[in-house]
């Protein structure tokens, strides 16, 4: 498991294993932090030998990566007097995603969506004729680090995309007559063909789940058409997590988190094929 945890006065990068227990990393970059920030991870691979969080540096933030029997490293970034993190790692340790504010031309406090594919080097996979600076950010990934989404600016706003080596860079529509708000992917099956997130608009967030070649729906709504009644006490709102077979999602609530389980993911594979004696 890794996080950050309380120091005699600050936080810190920090981690928990069967084998060591609890520790307390500090940050990469040798600066003292910022306030009682000094750094955090946000993210493991998937045999724990690697980690990417955020380290703080004089009131800015660096990414920053674990690695076993190395320990803290900065992850490259844009500009040093701006702000940059490392919100998730693929499975194998070796891709990293999340954002980085160095060198846009828009307001300073514009993300723009970035992968590492090492410690130096960096990717905007969100750039496009519409968002030329690649404004958004990365925040879900694969096993391999070959499929990844997030929210990206588009002419109707912030929108969900997903990214995977067939089809590259998508744009995911929004829920059919909900066109306004915010829409962010923050989990993805490992083969990209589902992906679960939330729209948020105001104070309203709600979860929504895109199925392959269908079009994407309240997961309240899924669950009311496949006969499951959810208290609305419970307030369901974002998706945060699927399984790597697109079979398991979870997420939280205002009062409590959630599992949902689902025996079936349909898709469409065309029309039945004619044989001697005609369509099946």
């Amino acid at each position: 498991l890794v996080g950050e945890g309380e120091n005699a006065s600050q936080s810190e990068a920090a981690m928990w294993n069967i084998i060591g227990g609890y520790a307390l990393l500090g940050n990469a970059g040798g600066a003292s932090g910022c306030g009682s920030l000094v750094g955090s991870l946000s993210a493991v691979s998937d045999d724990g030998s690697t980690a990417v969080g955020t380290s703080w540096q004089v009131c800015r933030t660096s990414p920053q990566r674990w690695t076993d029997g190395v320990g803290l490293t900065l992850l490259a970034k844009q500009d040093f007097n701006s702000s940059a993190r490392a919100l998730c790692l693929s499975g194998d340790g070796l891709v990293a995603g999340g954002w980085d504010r160095g060198l846009a031309t828009g307001s300073g406090s514009t993300n723009r969506a970035c992968v590492w594919t090492d410690d130096a080097t960096q990717w905007f996979p969100c750039v496009t004729p519409t968002n030329p600076e690649g404004y958004g950010e990365v925040v879900a990934m694969n096993s391999d680090g070959s499929v990844f989404g997030g929210t990206m600016l588009t002419a109707s706003g912030y929108q969900a995309f997903r990214y995977t080596p067939d089809g590259g860079l998508e744009q995911l529509a929004p829920l059919p007559g909900v066109p306004g708000g915010q829409y962010r992917v923050t989990a993805l099956s490992d083969d990209g063909s589902v992906a679960v997130g939330y729209r948020n608009e105001l104070t309203s967030v709600e979860p929504v789940i895109w199925f392959p070649g269908q079009e994407p729906v309240k997961i309240l709504d899924y669950l009311a058409a496949n006969g499951i009644t959810v208290s609305p006490f419970s307030q369901m709102r974002a998706a945060t997590a699927i399984s790597a077979d697109g079979t398991k999602v979870c997420g939280y609530g205002a009062f409590d988190s959630w599992l949902m389980e689902l025996d079936y993911v349909w898709s469409d594979v065309g029309n039945a094929l004619a044989g001697t004696n005609g369509e099946p």
